[in-house]
């Protein structure tokens, strides 16, 4: 979040207001829960 407020300017949306924070929250969330096993799976192949 603290990356997203930096560069808020660049946004058309306010990282700030509980609602888009919520949807990116979600997002990240789902993206890491895809990619935690793929992680794991590469460092135990590597």
């Amino acid at each position: 979040m603290a990356v997203l407020k930096r560069n808020s300017k660049k946004l058309q949306v306010d990282p700030a207001r509980r609602e888009p924070a919520q949807a990116l929250r979600a997002e990240l969330e789902g993206s890491m829960g895809k990619q935690g096993p793929l992680l794991e799976r590469t460092l135990a192949d590597g």
